[in-house]
């Protein structure tokens, strides 16, 4: 029997083993104390049904729907009724309001309170039959209550036990009230333990969790601290976040526990794993400017990254131990040595891997190609913008052009791009969302983003200086129709904020009308547009073909849709020389002045170019562009059960 069990309780999705976990478990068992990790998100899927999961992921995570459905049984107190919950949920979640509407919605959320008890005395059963001296949970997103439940549960059972919870709900203030404030949670870990988890756990097995407050590491909480106060520190919000120095020589992460359950899920034959890699923490970009909405990292952005010949044997070591070529490289952000060294290695590339990545968008062909060769299929480029008055709001040290650039390059070499464009930033202008609409018809044919409203989350430079930005932030409502606790209490749990007199941010805005602000509407209109346009089964396509005589150039972007037509030798020229972007001095040298005049009015009238922060881009993609990838192994995984028959319900 292990001496320690791990639980990954839901919500999380279920085509991905827990990470968190899965790098601690190594850990452990290199320092001989057995583990395992239980994946009860996998046995979620099979209590409720693969109807009622994905509906419960419809919510974002500032609805905390998964925290309001274990609320009652966390805290023995009553969260907000269904009514009043639904109430807000279908206020603030259009996809809840179309798909569900208030009867649908109340009858969710009375079927999934109504089975959580049951659910957490079938986990319980689970765990407590490995006979464990320790349980540890992770939490991150919506996993805090259903963890807080089930340790709760855990310990009326085996007062003795040792309970442990860390993740990014546990960082710093957050880390301190959930201890503070439930006493069966024994030890709290705020930060990063990979250093400090196998002496942590050993003592906790010697000793229980009776270790003094001074031997404590630091970022660890224990009981102790409840009698003699919380540790301190100089900076940031006051309370300490551990990190360690360097992910250098950390093992591969465990998945086998998590294919051993899937291997017994009622429903495995309709989850296709995709793995979740790390090769890097922190953000070097973040070191340099930090993104005013950016909570990610905690208060630690000190970026770290594995050797390249590290990151390449990690891959290969899971590939060969799961066979699973697929994975999500988790990371904030790409590291940029990587394009020379691991995307550029045949044994990488010819390994075959279909991969993910968070990159910065001010990325060029060079990069994207590298990209592509090495298995890339998706990314997250950190676009949020398409109007350089905003980007700079944000500090994201990229303009509008680089950000349409890389869309035009990721349609050439067929990478998908995961993207939206932010609204409401503190200082914003209404005119520039107009001004942005108004481009939207160029590049109709690249691929399309969402629309949101800006979310305040902690640890953001919005969050940390909300004076310097006129902000008066209070956590998102959902919070106090969940947690018992009221006024800075509930915010000390909380991640997600609104400002006073504020809509509530982190929600699409796609089928929401602005009227109170005209630029916003015309914009959500022109996104809403393009969306539809690439339902089509053939999107929108503006593709350039050259030959010894020019080019032809095929044109389907409503607005600007005509029959072929040829251009000449010289705006070919023109469009391979703005390629990348170009300013109007370097093309009118390349191409003569009168030449460049002349050309670059019929370019633009024809949407051909695109004239933004002082260069000159074309849009065109090249012939042959690669399709975007639609078959295959996602990087991210894939749960596709069969749908539900028409008319039946979704338990």
């Amino acid at each position: 029997m292990p001496d320690i069990a791990l639980v990954c309780m839901p919500l999380v999705a279920v085509e991905r083993p827990s990470l968190a976990l899965s790098l601690l478990k190594p850990l452990l068992v290199e320092a001989d104390l057995t583990t395992r990790i239980v994946n009860a998100h996998l046995h979620y899927l099979d209590c409720i049904g693969p109807g009622d999961y994905r509906l419960l992921g419809m919510g974002g995570p500032q609805d905390l729907l998964a925290e309001w459905v274990f609320a009652e049984e966390a805290f023995g107190e009553g969260p907000a009724a269904p009514e009043a919950f639904a109430e807000a949920l279908l206020a603030g979640n259009q996809r809840f309001a179309q798909q569900l509407g208030r009867e649908g919605m109340l009858a969710l959320l009375r079927r999934l309170r109504g089975s959580a008890g049951l659910f957490l005395d079938w986990m319980a059963e689970i765990t407590m039959a490995l006979e464990p001296r320790i349980v540890g949970c992770t939490s991150t997103f919506q996993q805090h209550v259903a963890s807080l439940a089930l340790l709760r549960r855990l310990k009326q059972r085996r007062p003795d036990l040792v309970t442990v919870m860390g993740g990014a709900n546990l960082e710093t203030v957050m880390g301190r009230a959930t201890h503070k404030r439930f006493s069966w949670v024994d030890v709290v870990v705020s930060g990063e333990a990979d250093d400090i988890v196998a002496p942590l756990f050993r003592d906790l097995l010697e000793h229980g969790a009776a270790i003094p407050a001074g031997k404590a590491p630091f970022g660890v909480l224990v009981p102790a601290h409840r009698r003699v106060g919380y540790p301190t520190v100089a900076g940031g919000d006051g309370l300490p976040r551990r990190s360690v120095a360097s992910l250098q020589g950390l093992p591969a992460p465990d998945y086998g526990d998590y294919f051993e359950d899937l291997g017994r899920s009622l429903h495995r034959a309709w989850i296709e794993p995709g793995l979740p890699v790390e090769l890097s923490r922190g953000c070097w970009w973040g070191e340099r400017s930090h993104c005013t909405f950016c909570g990610l990292n905690g208060g630690t952005m000190t970026y770290r990254a594995r050797s390249p010949e590290e990151a390449e044997a990690l891959f290969h070591d899971l590939s060969a131990r799961h066979a699973v070529r697929a994975f999500e490289v988790v990371d904030n952000i790409l590291a940029m040595s990587y394009f020379d060294t691991l995307l550029a290695r045949d044994s990488f590339i010819e390994a075959g891997y279909r991969l993910f990545f968070e990159t910065k968008s001010n990325l060029r062909e060079a990069h994207i190609a590298a990209l592509a060769r090495a298995g890339v299929v998706s990314i997250q480029p950190g676009i949020e913008s398409l109007h350089s008055a905003v980007l700079r709001l944000m500090g994201k040290g990229v303009t509008a052009m680089a950000n349409i650039r890389l869309l035009r390059l990721c349609g050439q070499y067929g990478i998908r791009a995961g993207w939206s464009v932010i609204a409401g930033f503190p200082g914003e202008q209404d005119a520039w969302h107009a001004e942005t609409a108004a481009i939207i018809p160029r590049i109709s044919h690249l691929q399309p983003g969402a629309i949101v409203r800006l979310r305040y989350d902690r640890f953001s430079p919005y969050f940390a200086r909300a004076d310097s930005f006129g902000l008066a932030l209070r956590p998102m409502p959902a919070y106090a129709q969940v947690y018992p606790e009221r006024g800075p209490a509930l915010a000390d749990h909380a991640y997600y904020f609104c400002n006073e007199g504020e809509p509530q941010g982190g929600r699409s805005i796609l089928r929401t009308p602005q009227s109170d602000q005209p630029g916003l509407e015309g914009l959500r209109q022109a996104i809403l547009a393009w969306q539809e346009a690439w339902q089509d089964p053939v999107p929108p396509r503006l593709m350039l073909t050259t030959d010894a005589e020019g080019g032809l150039i095929e044109d389907t972007r409503p607005g600007f849709a005509a029959a072929p037509y040829r251009i000449g030798p010289d705006a070919v020229a023109l469009l391979r020389t703005a390629a990348e972007g170009a300013t109007s001095r370097q093309l009118a040298a390349a191409c003569g002045e009168a030449e460049f005049e002349a050309l670059i009015a019929v370019l633009e009238a024809r949407g051909l170019v695109i004239l933004l922060d002082g260069y000159v881009l074309s849009l065109p993609l090249w012939h042959p562009a690669a399709p975007l990838v639609t078959e295959g192994p996602l990087p991210t995984g894939r749960f596709r059960p069969p749908p539900l028959p028409q008319g039946a319900p979704a338990a």
